[in-house]
């Protein structure tokens, strides 16, 4: 459990934040540190609304937006009940490399656009 009273120790931040629908977000202490108010926050959180808005399920359970040129990760539960999204969002800080893949050359008609 979090002690935001001892040195160093920082609680997550949990708010409302409201588009078309509510939003229940829990921000870590890194996000909190960069964006110190509601209204910095609410543009991540509007920015992060609009790439789940574009992603045909309920349950996010693993996301990634840049914004401001810092990489995000969330997650987001649509909760019928509650009528409202749960989101997590953190920075994404540090990089590690879970393996690597052989070069190989693919034969494909398909292009990318």
């Amino acid at each position: 459990m979090c002690n935001p009273h001892a040195d160093k120790d920082q609680c997550p931040l949990i708010e409302i934040h409201e588009r078309r629908e509510k939003a229940s977000v829990l921000f870590t202490p890194p996000v909190t540190d960069l964006f110190k108010s509601y209204d910095q926050r609410s543009e991540l959180v509007n920015a992060i609304g609009d790439e789940i808005n574009r992603v045909p399920a309920n349950f996010i359970p693993y996301g990634c937006i840049v914004f401001k040129g810092l990489m995000f990760v969330y997650q987001s539960f649509w909760n019928e009940e509650e009528d409202m999204f749960f989101m997590d969002i953190d920075l994404a800080s540090k990089l590690r490399v879970v393996g690597h893949m052989k070069k190989t050359k693919f034969k494909t008609s398909n292009t990318f656009h």
